[in-house]
């Protein structure tokens, strides 16, 4: 499989302090999981870590990469971004902390928005019109729960 010039891997914040200190190591199973494009970065925080709040990212250089990269078998529309490296740890001089980012539920992220531009063949003006139709739906769903 061709390599990209770097991958992303998406964690829980308490893991952050961690991989910055002894670099990213792999699970019981000798593996990381990462993706190639920032876009799919919010909806793997949510679908397939569980993440409710906040994530963080991190950047990983294809420099640090040893083993074998091969695809992630998911069956999700992202699978195509999704990869894991087949490798004990990369060191923190390959990786670069990009941030914490925040869980949107209600917001579309860029994938959402690249969804509906792909499979409806929406603008990206009346992609978030789809958005702000379901935000305001779902706010007035919220507002009868707590009267």
């Amino acid at each position: 499989m061709r390599k990209h010039r770097f991958y992303y891997h998406v964690t829980d914040l308490k893991n952050v302090d961690q991989i910055k200190k002894d670099g990213l190591k792999a699970n019981k199973e000798g593996l990381i999981f990462v993706f190639t494009d920032m876009v799919v970065s919010g909806l793997i925080a949510k679908e397939q870590y569980g993440l409710e709040d906040r994530y963080a990212v991190f950047k990983i250089l294809s420099k640090g990469i040893t083993g074998r990269v091969i695809k992630d078998r998911v069956a999700e529309f992202s699978a195509p971004y999704q990869r894991v490296i087949i490798q004990e740890k990369i060191s923190i001089m390959y990786i670069v902390f990009l941030g914490i980012f925040k869980v949107e539920p209600y917001e579309p992220t860029e994938w959402d928005l690249l969804l509906l531009k792909r499979l409806k063949g929406s603008t990206s003006k009346d992609s978030r019109k789809v958005f702000e139709k379901r935000r305001q739906f779902i706010k007035k769903r919220i507002g009868r729960r707590n009267d």
